[in-house]
């Protein structure tokens, strides 16, 4: 569908009420919108999943992604905060610590560059500058998405706009595989924070980890099933 035919679409399923179609009319615009666009529309998603299909960590997993485009957007860090104080029953049985644990920060070393790179394909940026973050994620992105890691590569030794990754970039990172961001990273972030004395943790920001994928690591951290 065109472009203006998936607005048509949205508006009428809008009123229709018939919100899963709604979100994907929504994420196939947001796929093929610019950064402050398809962050905006992510954040809409969000909103469709908390307040008309009541999923808060569908919400957080889409508010998290709409950061990642954008991640200097506060209101995005707010709602994500909010979306925390409905998930914290997590830790009720704990005394508590609070410690920022904001996964778009604990994991830049994996976001950043692909960031950057992205950057440079929709015309900001200096070729050199990318092929510098390419180098620092290269190995561990061939790992978990090689045809990405090959179509960037590519991209970057003969950049043109018909072989831009801009859309498969921004497309892998709404939806991160598990493992991409390594769960031993929060664990040791925790479990430092435990050995200093502390009777509990509580994830500041959960929403984030929604979207990294990283439950599992929080359940065996609270030895929760």
């Amino acid at each position: 569908m065109s472009h203006a035919s998936l607005e048509a679409a949205a508006t009428i399923l809008t009123a229709r009420g018939e919100w899963p179609r709604v979100i994907e009319c929504q994420r196939a615009l947001a796929a093929v919108s610019n950064d402050e666009e398809q962050s905006r529309r992510l954040e809409e998603i969000g909103d469709i999943y908390l307040e008309h299909m009541e999923d808060p960590a569908e919400a957080a997993v889409a508010y998290q992604a709409a950061l990642d485009v954008q991640p200097k957007k506060r209101g995005l860090l707010s709602k994500l905060l909010d979306l925390y104080s409905q998930q914290k029953e997590w830790a009720r049985d704990f005394k508590h610590l609070w410690i920022g644990l904001a996964t778009q920060y604990l994991f830049d070393e994996e976001r950043e560059p692909l960031v950057r790179i992205r950057e440079f394909a929709d015309g900001r940026g200096t070729l050199e500058g990318a092929k510098q973050q390419f180098a620092l994620i290269s190995e561990h992105l061939r790992k978990f998405a090689p045809e990405l890691h090959d179509r960037i590569r590519s991209f970057l030794d003969s950049p043109s706009a018909s072989n831009s990754p801009a859309r498969s970039i921004s497309e892998f990172m709404a939806a991160l595989p598990a493992g991409y961001l390594p769960e031993s990273k929060l664990k040791r972030t925790v479990e430092r924070v435990r050995a200093e004395g502390v009777e509990g943790v509580v994830l500041f920001s959960a929403g984030g980890i929604g979207s990294a994928r990283l439950w599992d690591a929080v359940a065996e951290l609270y030895g929760r099933e």
